[in-house]
């Protein structure tokens, strides 16, 4: 059948996915994040690199900068509290180290299909930057958002 706007495509869904079998581990807060009510997550991991030119020739080199990233973790503030360990809190003591262990939805299998590949990274101190909450009346949920700068990113 020919499509209204043009469109070219199945018009069945290649995967479905189940979002209850994703899964979401962070040590640092006690292990299984289950009953923390993390509603979203993210973690970015840069460094700079600048460009050098030499005088009198076509060379270029590349100066590589101090890698270093930014997490993020917005969450209901529900039954479990305040879940952050104290270390991340004081600068002093180096931060924290923070393992966090995803698992994306399974599907319901295919010929064409792979398993979700887990993600397991491991951050390393750790220091939260900003901490904040807010309520709204619509829902009156209490929301916690926290900003965390890190300076070692591994397990890739």
């Amino acid at each position: 059948m020919s499509d209204v706007y043009g469109y070219k495509r199945s018009p069945r869904a290649k995967s479905v996915f189940h979002p209850d079998t994703t899964t979401l581990n962070v040590s640092s807060m006690g292990g299984d994040a289950a009953g923390l009510m993390v509603q979203q997550w993210g973690v970015q991991y840069q460094q700079d690199i600048r460009e050098l030119f030499e005088l009198g020739s076509s060379h270029m080199y590349w100066v590589r900068g101090r890698p270093s990233g930014t997490a993020s973790f917005n969450r209901m503030i529900g039954p479990a509290g305040w879940v952050w360990p104290k270390g991340l809190m004081d600068a002093c003591t180096g931060g924290v180290t923070m393992t966090i262990a995803a698992k994306g939805p399974d599907s319901c299998g295919g010929e064409d299909e792979s398993p979700v590949e887990a993600l397991n990274i491991t951050l390393d101190g750790c220091v939260a930057t900003q901490v904040g909450f807010a309520m709204s009346v619509e829902d009156m949920t209490l929301r916690e958002a926290v900003q965390i700068r890190f300076l070692v990113m591994g397990g890739l």
